[in-house]
């Protein structure tokens, strides 16, 4: 029987234990990452197209080393012990398995949503060069079919949640990790349902709260120096530092949740 509470406690313990080696680690890669894909997004609408190549792969690479964050904090989280160059390292080494099974799981949810996109495309109508979203009106079986999809590709990544610590604990490859954490969590999607959507509410209210009070402030503080922009800025590190966090809980708490599911790790065994 997994104990959440216990899981938590741990998360909590580690933390706090190696909270030096995190948050530069998380900083470095996650936050900013975040911090990239914020500011993008701010501004997307108002940049020049020439910009856009090279906006787009500014974004890629935001995602790379986002992902290559999110398994090294995955990789100190399983053994506390390693150095940040190793924990960076595993996670480059192992980040082109997490990505093809990333994609493989997108594309065969992507390739069960056809139905449901052609017919929304084929209604679609442009009015003024915009498209006109009230002119969709799609078949009653289809959009059942496009709901029953994105409840099953929901219910499929609760399924797969420990993936990112088995592709990091052991050298496999992508369809062995996707077999390995489906059947590892059996039982318990109700129990991360339950767990992940109250901290997703905790830190939406954590959000909220913190975005009323320091981004008026930073807004009001931009219009103060005649530069918006910089208020913006401030605002979205904000944001970045807050979702950071966010991550490296979830992160963590994963990772100690696969830890609980094997009694171990792999990791233990090369670096303890």
């Amino acid at each position: 029987m997994i104990s959440i509470q216990a899981i938590w406690d741990d998360t909590l313990a580690f933390i706090r234990r190696e909270q030096a080696l995190l948050v530069p680690v998380a900083l470095a890669t996650i936050g900013v990452s975040s911090l990239v894909i914020q500011l993008i997004q701010n501004n997307i609408a108002s940049m020049s197209k020439t910009w856009l190549p090279l906006v787009f792969v500014a974004g890629l690479l935001a995602i790379i080393v986002d992902i290559v964050g999110q398994l090294a904090v995955t990789a100190l989280a399983l053994r506390s012990h390693l150095s940040v160059r190793e924990a960076l390292a595993i996670g480059a080494q192992r980040m082109w398995v997490m990505v093809a099974a990333t994609l493989l799981v997108a594309l065969v949810f992507g390739l069960l949503l056809v139905p449901l996109t052609a017919s929304i495309m084929g209604q679609l109508r442009m009015v003024n060069g915009m498209p006109d979203f009230g002119s969709i009106h799609p078949d009653g079986g289809v959009a059942l079919w496009g709901l029953v999809v994105l409840l099953s590709s929901f219910w499929a990544n609760l399924r797969l949640t420990t993936l990112a610590p088995m592709i990091v604990d052991r050298k496999i490859g992508v369809i062995d990790a996707l077999k390995g954490a489906f059947q590892q969590n059996k039982g318990l999607v109700w129990k991360l349902l339950l767990t992940f959507g109250l901290m997703f509410v905790v830190f939406m209210v954590l959000s909220v709260a913190v975005g009323i009070t320091l981004g008026t402030a930073f807004v009001l503080l931009g219009k103060a120096i005649n530069s918006p922009s910089t208020g913006q800025m401030l605002v979205a590190l904000v944001t970045a530092v807050l979702g950071t966090a966010y991550r490296v809980v979830m992160v963590v708490f994963i990772a100690k949740l696969y830890q609980r599911l094997v009694g171990g790790s792999e990791l233990e065994q090369i670096f303890g």
